[in-house]
This record gives structure tokens, sequence and C-alpha cells, in this order.
């Protein structure tokens, strides 16, 4: 019943939060291999690396889900203690500074999402009814 409600609850976090980083995410990998695109057709310049940024980037948000579920479902087995036995130590100073960097382009983009639909979407005054003030 508990782990139930868990996940639900995980789920639901995910969900919003992973999608206001996946899009800048997935909007800064599609424009980095574009370039990257466009100067391989000047230049010699292997675009392997920023196909995986991009591929990295267009399932990021479905990993999410998937992580979820894996973790969630490995609650109700008794081997959940075990969950990482032989994983390398996180090196945090990389692990912050990438997010970081993650949350502030995030923060960025929306703010532009948002200012440049204050400027450019007509606002409706709500003192009108039915057209007639």
């Amino acid at each position: 019943m508990i782990t139930g409600f868990v996940k639900l609850f995980v789920t639901c976090t995910w969900a919003v939060i992973g999608f206001l980083i996946w899009v800048p995410l997935l909007m800064r990998m599609v424009a980095y291999f574009v370039g990257i695109v466009g100067l391989s057709t000047y230049q010699r310049v292997d675009v392997r690396q920023a196909q995986r940024r991009l591929d990295f980037a267009t399932s990021f948000y479905a990993r999410g889900f998937r992580q979820v579920q894996e973790s969630v479902q490995s609650l109700d087995s008794e081997e959940h203690y075990d969950l990482i036995p032989h994983s390398e130590p996180i090196d945090l100073a990389h692990f912050f500074k990438t997010t970081v960097v993650d949350f502030v382009w995030a923060i960025a983009f929306w703010s532009f999402i948002y200012f440049v639909a204050l400027k450019f979407v007509p606002h409706t005054n709500s003192n009108m009814i039915g057209g007639v003030q």
C-alpha cells in the first residue's frame, strides 16, 4: 500500500520536474547537434559525440520514468538494501557543477519562454464579460 503511494508520488513529481528539465535540455542538445552538423559541413568534425548527447537528451524523460519504476519495484523485494552493489563513487564536484548548469539553463529557458509569451500572446481583460465591459 505505502509502496504504491510512494510510486505514485515520485512518478507525479518526476512528471513535472523531469519535464521542466527535459525540454530545455532537449532544446540545448538539438542546437548543439545542429551546430556540430553545420560545422561538419565545412570541416572534418566527428558528429558521434553530438549524436550521443542528442540521444541522451531524447531519452532523458522516459528514462526517468523507467528509473522510478525499477527503483520502487525493488523496494518490494528483499534485495532493496543492495541496489547498487558495485557502483563507482560519485564525483560530487562534477555532479553539482553539471546539476547547477542544467538548472540555470532550465530557469533561463523557461524565463525566456515566459517573457516571450507575455510580449506576444494577446491578453484578455478579466473585467470583460461576454465581450462587453
